[in-house]
């Protein structure tokens, strides 16, 4: 499928009969006249769906920033059937200069956005829902505003989703039984790809249980039924955002609460413990930002909230001019800086077996978010706790190394980066390689009289002693460790990376160069 912008699109633009300063024309398009019922059904562009989207967003109070321009994909493959053709047939494109990374794009109220859990998610059993998974509310979000027709505030918008859904938004993009299904077999890219086919089922069950049995006037089965909310959640799981639900609507006297009860908190540990839990993740369905696709090398999340908490701010990843707009999809991470100046939001990861998984292709570029995640045996590394041929002085240090591996951080950052090993892998496996003399020695060294053991001592210090190799013999048994892991987790993959590329050049070879193109395009 190759895509290509309509460049008529912006000589539309310009001769669009409303008078357009700047400021207008960065919130364009804006078609001149209204193309009338039949134009959405013979293909044209801009359609009924397309100017009624664009009208409500500027009803709305959304602004373009003037970096880019809402355009239409057409399609050159005659192998498209009408309703494929549906997919990804709408998308952001650069103007005439080059976009920085982080550049604004777009900005829009959070009163006109689709979120959960929220207050504007109304019924109770949608933000009990939401309480579960947040995406699985917003897909029932979506069915309702559905059953609304026009009586919905987001019909032109969820019209617009469905008329011009992203490409990433189809049912079953790798479906069982598949070459991909089958290349990712027994691998932990194919593991995260099956929950991810679990996912409709379970949070249909979900809502069925609290929302569908238990009111069926308010939740009909025309719209309300599993095929339905399955591509719901297919277009959530391709086009939502996410971010913390503490960002939104944050009055000044919000934020000096919440700046009182940081104050009150009790010691480092309780502060550690909160910032680890951080706030649940709100999930959004944002205008424009859905429809730019994931690219793991955009410096700032793809959408913000602005610092007075009712705003939210969509920002594109760089582009060329002329290119498609895109964002990077992960969750924002946050980094504090200092306790008096302001946390800086930086886009935060997301593995390719993740994006794989939720949007059927990676992002384009090198993913330096990406990365492996393991799980560390601790009961097989730590014997002589609870076995009951362990003695007391194992037992002991037993627990000692136990704290130390808590001391290390978080588990679920035990993983291969692109850089090699994590730095909570590491020394959790320098913990696990250490001998009992050892372990013992930086316990009297580091931990007091009492070792350490004491279950109210921190133990946050071992992140740094770790950080240093123990001893040389203790290091290669270290490194032996994570080379065994490495390779068995590689041998495990059915082909190699050679042969990888070699399937990959066979399977083009007999391939239209500009197809071939178009197809590469799409999926780096």
């Amino acid at each position: 499928r190759v895509a290509s912008v309509v460049l008529s699109t912006l000589a539309l633009l310009a001769s669009s009969s409303v008078a357009l300063d700047d400021a207008a024309d960065a919130a364009a398009p804006s078609p001149a006249v209204n193309p009338g019922p039949s134009a959405d059904a013979a293909g044209g562009f801009p359609t009924t769906t397309d100017v009624n989207l664009m009208r409500w967003i500027s009803e709305k109070g959304g602004a373009f920033a003037g970096v880019g321009v809402y355009s239409f994909v057409a399609s050159s493959d005659d192998s498209d059937v009408a309703d494929d053709a549906r997919f990804g047939s709408r998308a952001m494109y650069a103007k005439e200069v080059e976009v920085p990374n982080g550049a604004e794009v777009f900005r829009l109220p959070s009163s006109a956005v689709m979120i959960a859990p929220s207050e504007a998610a109304g019924s109770v059993c949608l933000n009990r829902l939401a309480s579960l998974d947040p995406e699985w509310a917003l897909a029932a979000m979506i069915l309702r505003e559905r059953s609304a027709r026009h009586a919905s505030p987001h019909a032109a918008f969820i019209d617009a989703m469905y008329a011009h859904p992203p490409r990433s938004a189809r049912v079953g993009k790798m479906p069982r039984g598949s070459d991909a299904d089958a290349a990712l077999r027994e691998t932990r890219a194919g593991d995260v790809l099956a929950g991810w086919r679990d996912d409709y089922a379970r949070g249909w069950l979900a809502l069925d249980t609290l929302c569908v049995r238990k009111r069926p006037t308010e939740f009909p089965a025309e719209y309300f039924n599993p095929r339905a909310f399955e591509e719901a959640l297919a277009m959530v799981h391709a086009a939502s955002v996410r971010f913390p639900v503490d960002d939104l609507f944050r009055d000044d006297e919000g934020r000096q609460s919440q700046s009182r009860d940081g104050q009150n908190q009790k010691g480092a540990e309780s502060r550690d413990k909160s910032k680890s839990k951080t706030s649940r993740l709100a999930a959004a369905l944002v205008p424009i930002a859905h429809l730019m696709p994931h690219d793991p090398r955009g410096t700032a999340p793809c959408v913000t909230v602005h610092e007075d908490g009712a705003t939210l701010v969509v920002k594109a990843a760089a582009g060329a001019p002329g290119t498609e707009l895109a964002c990077n999809r992960a969750p924002r991470a946050t980094k504090t800086k200092s306790q008096n100046q302001k946390s800086g939001q930086t886009a935060g990861r997301m593995t390719d077996a993740e994006a794989l998984a939720r949007f059927g292709t990676v992002g384009p570029g090198l993913n330096r978010g990406d990365r492996l995640a393991l799980s560390l045996p601790t009961d097989s590394l730590l014997p002589g706790g609870d076995s009951p041929g362990g003695d007391s002085s194992s037992g002991a240090v037993a627990e000692l190394r136990r704290r130390m591996i808590d001391g290390c951080g978080n588990p679920a950052e035990y993983a291969f980066a692109r850089d090699g090993p994590t730095r909570e892998l590491t020394c959790a496996v320098r913990v696990a390689t250490a001998t009992e003399a050892e372990i013992l020695e930086l316990a009297a060294r580091h931990g007091g009289a009492d070792g350490g053991a004491d279950s109210g001592a921190d133990t946050s210090k071992y992140g740094s002693v770790f950080a240093r190799m123990v001893s040389e013999d203790s290091e290669a048994a270290a490194l032996a460790s994570l080379y065994e892991t490495a390779a068995a987790i590689l041998d495990a993959y059915p082909t190699s990376d050679a042969e990888d590329e070699a399937i990959l050049r066979r399977g083009l070879a007999g391939e239209d160069e500009g197809a071939v193109g178009g197809a590469v395009g799409g999926a780096v």
